[in-house]
């Protein structure tokens, strides 16, 4: 990627993570909203008093004889049971060196990706089960952006639209096979704290039911990633940040000349795991 296309794709998810905080701030004036590149806030959180973060980098090559030996050690070790999906997502976020945090401040979110300043904040007042879910939630909007799919400028509202609503679809729909996975693994703690969210305990009955019905991982993932589109609760407030988040791009990178939609099969790909696999979720055309 040249170095103009770069930083202008930095300076568009810089602005990503203003619109967050602007649109977390109206939920308290106004109808919740959730927002692109961070998990949508629980129902009813008390405000956590301020404390330092406890921020790590995962090691890229944990040893053998890993013992974890602090809280966000034991976050780390449960996601990379699954070798196949939870640590190789870590070790995306160690090579790009992003810290992941766990802030007792964040109390207007479960999990928060700030791609400018390379940080995932996870709420430090969530249980072990939720603190994994919402992670591989975050280290999940990591890959996809990591991998290409990102935001820009020269995009018509309607395909940034359509991006940060697949982007929240795919994060929920991973962080749920995750979950299942871990459960079936012995550690159902994850898959107990999706079923228990009121945001997200349909996309958990969603995921079970395809896969008691297909049998398979990758038909229930996809299932997952239909569910999200299904509660409007989740999918309304992304229109109005879609609109602030192209209003702020255009403020402090000027309109462009032109608009350039995506091509046909853009999303070709998109729900690709780690592993190569693709469980073939099709963002809608008109979310």
């Amino acid at each position: 990627m040249d170095a103009p296309r770069s930083r202008a794709l930095v300076a568009i998810l810089a602005m990503i993570v203003v619109v967050v905080v602007v649109a977390f701030v109206m939920e308290f004036a106004g109808p919740r909203p959730s927002v692109a590149f961070a998990a949508s806030p629980p129902p009813s959180r008390a405000t956590v008093a301020r404390a330092p973060w406890i921020c790590s980098i995962p090691e890229r090559r944990p040893s053998a004889s890993e013992r974890p030996d602090g809280d966000l050690d034991v976050v780390f070790a449960v996601v990379r049971t699954d070798v196949t999906l939870g640590a190789p997502l870590l070790e995306r976020a160690a090579t790009l060196g992003v810290s992941i945090c766990l802030d007792p401040g964040l109390s207007w979110a479960f999990s928060v990706l700030d791609p400018t300043n390379l940080r995932i904040r996870v709420a430090a007042d969530l249980d072990l089960g939720s603190r994994a879910l919402f992670l591989v939630h975050e280290l999940r909007h990591l890959d996809t952006l990591a991998r290409g799919y990102c935001p820009s400028v020269t995009m018509p509202l309607g395909d940034v639209d359509r991006l940060l609503l697949a982007s929240e679809a795919d994060a929920q729909a991973v962080a749920a096979l995750y979950a299942w996975r871990a459960r079936e693994a012995g550690w159902p703690e994850a898959w107990t704290s999706l079923e228990a969210n009121p945001l997200y305990a349909d996309i958990a009955a969603a995921f079970a039911r395809a896969l008691r019905d297909a049998g398979d991982e990758l038909a229930a993932t996809r299932a997952a990633f239909a569910q999200w589109y299904a509660n409007d609760a989740r999918v309304k407030p992304y229109h109005l940040v879609a609109l602030q988040h192209q209003l702020h791009a255009q403020r402090v990178l000027g309109a462009p000349d032109a608009v350039e939609p995506i091509e046909a099969g853009w999303f070709d790909g998109f729900c690709t795991l780690p592993d190569g696999t693709d469980y073939e979720g099709v963002p809608p055309t008109d979310p």
